[in-house]
């Protein structure tokens, strides 16, 4: 079975369709006794307007469709990647898991602008990540020069 994501937009845009075409059924239902309550060709024009927006939903909705089968959508494994790394959890993520991530969230961005905010904090995480780690072997190597030098020292026997 296939999904299909629409925006809030298109979401509303087919919601106030929806309203206007339960108007007009409204309007036709009591035309009765009230024949000049409006036009045909009126009827007609306003119903093919509804038409076009519902058309334009659905073509805007299967083109996203269809980039996301041709360009790949995020799956499982990019998710627990970017989960593990975000965790700090390097030791279990192999190399080059962190631009594994980054290109399928590169490729969801094009297809659903919301997803730049996505990429945009999984930027930031890699960056205060990596300034972590560099912070971490700053202080590795002080401790290392330390346990040098009292290495270097001889032992006195007492």
């Amino acid at each position: 079975m296939n999904h299909f994501t629409i925006s809030e937009d298109e979401y509303n845009r087919i919601n106030a369709v929806r309203g206007q075409l339960s108007l007009i059924c409204g309007l036709l239902g009591a035309k009765g006794a009230h024949s000049d309550l409006f036009n045909i060709s009126d009827l007609y024009d306003f119903l093919a307007a509804q038409d076009d927006t519902i058309r334009a939903v659905a073509k805007s909705v299967d083109a996203r469709y269809d980039a996301q089968k041709e360009e790949g959508q995020l799956n499982w494994l990019h998710w627990t990647y970017a989960l593990k790394i975000a965790s700090g959890d390097n030791m279990h993520t192999p190399n080059g898991a962190e631009r594994y991530v980054l290109e399928g969230l590169t490729k969801a961005a094009r297809i659903d602008d919301d997803m730049r905010h996505v990429m945009a904090l999984w930027i930031k995480i890699l960056e205060e990540q990596k300034s972590a780690q560099e912070v971490a072997g700053r202080v590795k190597k002080t401790a290392q020069r330390k346990r040098d030098k009292l290495a270097a020292k001889p032992l006195e026997v007492v």
